[in-house]
Parts: structure tokens; C-alpha cells; sequence
């Protein structure tokens, strides 16, 4: 039976939300944790966290450049290259763009966190279609940071997914369990917020090293922009318009 466990994150700015993550088989998400942990152990700190690595706080104050860019690539090399294949995924939106779009009765039934885990569970699919193809009964594992403000968005996001009338009970079937984790506990949540963190910088104009690098991964990265969301917002007009009503 293939255990697969994807890992989310999300990264919001004042302009884009970031849905995003890594998802690989258990066995292979054990050898890399092995691995990350005796890279951090080697520079001395407990864990990768961009919020405070970025602005140097934390364990990471009043480290040198040449320090931040050798750790950063070190744990890059790791996502990059596992023995099994590690896949990234995200869906990526403008927020004001999207709640200009959708009146509040739809975001009731789907606001930013439930569309954006539905099109993150596309990307999903795609990787074990591609790399673990799954048997009948099997199923991906979510595991989300265990953010006091995210994670009952994330359960309230994971249950629309389940809910859903438009899905097939094939496809909410592929997602099996939703948890909560510490990241700095959990290392692959680890990745998936570096992975968010350099897509929200990247959709922000910044090209940076990390970004380019996590861009070769193979994947799924859906960026909605306004076309985009208006043609969904106009089929989803067609099935509930009682929602699309002011």
C-alpha cells in the first residue's frame, strides 16, 4: 500500500494568498527528515522557519550572508533531490481581486482556503498519477501547520472538500486524513513553508535564488488571475445563483 503524505503551508501578503506544499511517500519523507535534521544540527539551529530566517531573527540573528545562502542551499539540494520524487504544488490568487469577484454568500461556502485547497488537491492527484499511483481505498494524508488562526480555516477548508456535491466520491475519496503539526517539530512543514514563502516572493516581482531552484521541481502551480477567476465564478454562477445573489 503506498503511504502518501502531502505537507501545506500557506503565505499571505497584502496582495496574493499562497496555498502550497510538497507531497511524497512516508518512507520517503522519513529519509529526508533525517537528512534536514542533520543539516540543521551541523549550522546549530533548531529548525527553518522563513519569517524569521528572512529577517534574521530568532536563532538566526547576526548571522553572516555567506552563513544564510550555504544552509538555504544545502536544504534546497535536499528537496531537490530524494530517492523517491518530491512534487510541489500551489494555487495562487490575488485576495482583493477574488473577493471583488465573489460575493459574500458564495464565500461563505467557499472562501480563499477552500478554493485554494481544491485546486492545491488537483496538483495533488497529478503527482500520484504521475510518480504513486494509488490503489483502490488508498488515499493522501494532509498534514497543515498547527497555527492557532489557520488551522480552523484549513478544517473548515478540508470538510468543503469532502462536502463537495460537484466532486466524484472517487475524488474527495482520494484525501484521507487532515492534521495538525508543529513545524518546528515536523520537518517537511518545514519545506512546504519555504516552498510558500518563495512563491509569494516570486508572484511579488522578487526573483531570488531559492525561487528558481524550487521552480525546477516537478509539479502543479495554478495562478488564478482575474480571467481566470471570473470564468470560474461565471460557471459556478450557472450552478448555485442563489449564491451570486446581492
Amino acid at each position: 500500500m503506498a503511504f502518501v503524505t502531502a505537507y501545506l503551508d500557506e503565505s499571505k501578503s497584502d496582495s496574493w494568498f499562497v496555498l502550497g506544499g510538497l507531497v511524497s511517500t512516508a518512507s520517503s519523507w522519513k529519509r529526508f527528515s533525517r537528512e534536514w535534521e542533520k543539516v540543521l544540527q551541523e549550522y546549530k539551529v533548531p529548525y527553518l522557519h522563513m519569517k524569521e530566517f528572512a529577517f534574521s531573527r530568532g536563532p538566526f540573528e547576526g548571522w553572516k550572508e555567506s552563513q544564510r545562502r550555504s544552509l538555504l542551499s544545502r536544504l534546497l539540494f535536499l528537496i531537490k533531490s530524494p530517492r523517491e520524487p518530491i512534487s510541489s504544488f500551489s494555487c495562487d490568487f490575488e485576495h482583493l481581486v477574488f473577493d471583488e469577484i465573489f460575493p459574500p454568500k458564495f464565500q461563505a461556502q467557499q472562501n480563499h482556503y477552500v478554493f485554494a485547497l481544491q485546486s492545491c488537491i488537483s496538483g495533488i492527484t497529478l503527482h500520484c498519477e504521475r510518480h504513486t499511483p494509488l490503489s483502490q481505498g488508498e488515499h493522501v494524508d494532509l498534514v497543515f501547520d498547527q497555527n492557532a488562526q489557520f488551522s480552523p480555516r484549513a478544517l473548515e477548508a478540508f470538510n468543503g472538500y469532502k462536502t463537495n456535491p460537484f466532486l466524484s466520491e472517487n475524488e474527495r475519496g482520494l484525501v484521507g486524513s487532515l492534521s495538525f503539526a508543529d513545524d518546528k517539530e515536523v520537518i517537511p512543514l518545514q519545506a512546504a513553508d519555504l516552498l510558500a514563502y518563495e512563491i509569494n516572493k516570486n508572484l511579488r516581482g522578487y526573483t531570488r535564488h531559492p525561487g528558481v531552484v524550487l521552480n525546477e521541481l516537478p509539479g502543479s502551480h495554478m495562478i488564478w488571475d482575474r480571467k481566470y477567476l471570473v470564468e470560474y465564478a461565471s460557471r459556478m454562477k450557472e450552478r448555485l445563483p442563489e449564491l451570486f445573489i446581492a
